[in-house]
């Protein structure tokens, strides 16, 4: 049992570690144990990540980069990118459990933090491995960091600062509202305003500018096409009902994210809470600080789809809230005790179970109930092995792309024993025209250098006779040959879930694969 109010740090940080660390190693376990494939958006960062882009026509690519870091360290281990998700979990408690003991007792900083251990972007989310779960530490770090500058005035705080905010834009440009937070609360808080008579916020914004100036000149070089996938992004709005629906879904979700951290510290906070009484400058500062950074990006958002149409996707609230539970123990009176402290440690333990048991739901169940597979019981391994096989009966050099449908490329990619570059279209699978998402390769690559084309059967296409060109490959490779039979992959499961069918097709190298000839 945990001791009462005399929680010593030893102690404290031995809690801490101890739930943290176990609850990492199941979060990678589980998911290793029990997936046969990825979900897209680790699909995605997978095969971008051997590329080393700073950017794609879709996002920044710094989560990509730390992917393939562990790639590389773990040789491509299949349990890299649920690693990587809890390296960025872990990255960010530790920031969390930092600030709450700067402004809360040993006692309440541990259970701050705990609070925010079953968080879905901490735990089942974290199997997902993206944009999202990168930003967060990137995200915190800044918020920390630019609290410790405008209460302690220094050099390397600000500079810490402003490192942090440039590198979280290369992760997702969405930092850009907690910038604009940090500036709406430096202006309207007197004790912050001040320092803008000074060289912190200065240094601040010269570190970012000075981290963020690569990326820039990558969006120059491309025409920002970025900002136009955001724009492709917006939603068709009807009217202003539309929008207040967008607005409504949104803050359902996000409520449903601050949920769980509510309900741990209900042991401490009571069924009736009471506003705490604090008489410490340092506490009432961080009261209004986090106010203003938890909250201000979250009002922002709700702000889009009125000004620019946009739609709100649940993902972008993900780094609202790793503080939330900091936030509610410097907002309310906590009760003293050991029975609140282990009934909210029970309650952090059953609820992190609770989302282990989504998981296995997920991995082992779903295709029984639904009748559809998952992209975790997708069998890459198979599909990648077919592709070798298919590429090696012809030519003897590696298969040098994988392009089509970019999920279906994107899986074989991963697999392959060569890794061949994926060229792929985020607005589609197969589009006439337009410019690829990735900017390492052209249609005019694969035709130079060839490579291997994959699309998506009907169900009743292997029973009809040879695989017919899909619509797009004769478009963009002329020179590409169909493979009569197509591919029947068996999804990891046992339930009775339709095969997928793939139709593939080779695209010759120009030179006629030259001393490859089989």
């Amino acid at each position: 049992m945990i001791p009462g109010t005399g929680l010593s740090e030893k102690k404290a940080a031995g809690w801490f570690w101890g739930l943290t660390g176990f609850f990492a190693i199941l979060w990678i376990v589980l998911p290793s144990v029990m997936q046969s494939g990825y979900r897209y958006d680790v699909v995605e960062l997978q095969f971008i990540g051997k590329e080393w882009v700073l950017s794609t026509a879709k996002h920044p690519m710094l989560p990509a980069w730390l992917l393939e870091v562990v790639n590389l360290l773990t040789d491509r281990a299949f349990a890299a990118p649920f690693i990587a998700g809890q390296l960025c979990t872990l990255a960010s408690l530790c920031i969390v459990r930092a600030f709450a003991r700067k402004v809360l007792s040993e006692r309440l900083a541990l259970f701050g933090t705990l609070s925010m251990l079953p968080y879905w972007y901490f735990s089942l989310k974290t199997a997902n491995y993206n944009q999202n779960i990168a930003l967060i530490p990137l995200w915190t770090l800044s918020i920390w960091l630019t609290f410790r500058a405008f209460q302690n005035n220094r050099w390397c705080d600000w500079a810490g600062a402003g490192a942090a905010i440039g590198a979280a834009a290369y992760a997702k440009y969405s930092i850009v509202f907690l910038v604009a937070a940090i500036l709406l609360y430096s202006f309207f808080e007197p004790k912050a305003r001040k320092r803008w008579f000074g060289y912190g916020p200065w240094l601040s914004l010269a570190t970012a500018v000075l981290v963020i100036i690569p990326d820039f000149l990558w969006l120059w070089q491309h025409d920002f096409i970025c900002l136009r996938y955001v724009q492709e992004q917006a939603a068709n709005s009807k009217g202003i009902l539309d929008r207040i629906i967008c607005i409504l879904a949104f803050i359902a979700s996000q409520s449903y994210y601050v949920l769980p951290s509510v309900v741990i510290l209900l042991p401490f906070l009571g069924r009736r809470w009471k506003k705490r009484q604090c008489e410490d400058p340092l506490a009432i500062d961080a009261r209004k600080y986090l106010a203003a950074m938890i909250f201000l990006p979250f009002a922002l958002h709700l702000a889009m789809p009125l000004l620019f149409e946009m739609r709100l996707v649940e993902g972008y609230g993900a780094p609202f809230w790793p503080l939330f539970g900091v936030f509610l123990l410097l907002c309310f009176q906590a009760r003293e005790g050991e029975a609140a402290e282990n009934r909210s440690l029970g309650l952090v333990v059953l609820i992190e179970l609770l989302t282990c048991l989504i998981l296995v739901f997920q991995s082992l169940l779903y295709p029984y109930v639904t009748g559809n597979a998952h992209a975790v019981q997708f069998p890459y391994r198979d599909l990648a092995a077919a592709c070798d096989r298919i590429w090696s009966e012809k030519y003897a050099a590696p298969c040098p792309y994988v392009t089509g449908h970019w999920r279906l490329a994107g899986f074989a990619a991963h697999g392959m024993k060569d890794r061949p570059s994926v060229l792929f279209y985020a607005k589609g699978n197969y589009p006439e025209d337009g410019e690829p998402t990735g900017t390492w390769a052209r249609d005019s690559d694969i035709n130079e250098r060839g490579g291997l084309v994959l699309w998506e059967l009907p169900d009743k296409a292997a029973s009809e006779g040879p695989v017919q060109d899909s619509g797009f490959l004769k478009q963009r490779y002329p020179r590409a040959e169909t493979v009569p039979e197509p591919l029947i992959l068996h999804y990891k499961t046992g339930a009775k879930v339709p095969p997928l069918r793939v139709g593939v097709a080779i695209v010759p190298p120009a030179d006629g694969g030259a001393g490859s000839g089989k």
